[in-house]
Formats: C-alpha cells, structure tokens, sequence
C-alpha cells in the first residue's frame, strides 16, 4: 500500500511530507493552542488585585454619579433607565460596587469596552436591574456574590 504525500505550506515553497506526520503535527498544534487557552484563562482570572474596582465609568444616558471611597463604589442612579459606559468592569475580592437605582423596576445598562473578559470577585448589590454588557465575556469567580431583590 502506497502512503499519500500531503503538501504542507511554508512560506512560498511547498514541502512533500508523509501524512501521519503531517496529522500528527497538527494534533500536537491543536493540543498546544488549548493547553495555552487554558493557562490564559486561568492568568487572567486569578491576576487581579483584590482591591480592583471598574475604571473610566461615564453616565452617557440618564442621570445619576459614581463615587469611590478605598475598595468600595457606588452608582448613584438618579433616573429609572441609566446607561454607563466603562473602560474595564473588574471587581476584586476585598472590593464591592453598588447600584442605588430609583426602584426595583429600574434598570441600568453597562457597557464594558475592554479586550478582556470581566472579572467578579467581590460584591455586586443593586437594588434594581443591572446588565454588565462585555463582548469579551464575564467571568463571576467562587469569591462573587452577588446582591439584588
């Protein structure tokens, strides 16, 4: 039985290689690229200060104010409907943030615009709707505890 040669690309020459070895190259590049995922996921996860509170929030639609005192924030949400935009929305585990919204039908809106998914360690209390929008994803640690009505 005759083994089929499969081309593998490198740079602008093709290489003629048998292939079991190019499979076997390309198992052991897929089992790389997750073991890498898998420790990027976990470094990020566990890289963060346990005082680290959301950075850059501005109010761009309704009214209210943030305010920071040490490990601890708080939105101040003045209407029923608030929109927030913030730089990252990363929660340590000493840290708290609170949302003080009009009533339990009020809602506010946070979009996150950060590359990395949002990390929640400590405590995030609201007495309203709270949406944490991060394309990048969120990530709610053992350590999160979340508060609402």
């Amino acid at each position: 039985m005759k083994k089929i040669d499969r081309k593998v690309r490198r740079g602008a020459d093709d290489i003629a290689m048998p292939q079991n070895i190019a499979s076997g190259w390309l198992h052991l590049l897929m089992i790389l690229s997750l073991i890498a995922s898998v420790f990027i996921i976990m470094g990020t996860a566990h890289a963060l200060d346990p005082g680290t509170l959301p950075t850059g929030g501005r109010i761009v639609s309704g009214q209210g104010g943030i305010s920071q005192s040490a490990n601890s924030m708080t939105i101040n949400q003045q209407t029923d409907k608030m929109i927030a935009n913030w730089n990252t929305f990363n929660i340590g585990s000493n840290a708290s943030v609170t949302f003080l919204q009009p009533g339990a039908s009020s809602v506010a809106l946070n979009r996150i615009y950060d590359q990395n998914p949002s990390q929640i360690f400590g405590r995030l209390s609201a007495n309203g709707q709270i949406f944490l929008l991060n394309p990048a994803g969120v990530y709610f640690g053992a350590t999160a505890q979340v508060e609402h009505p």
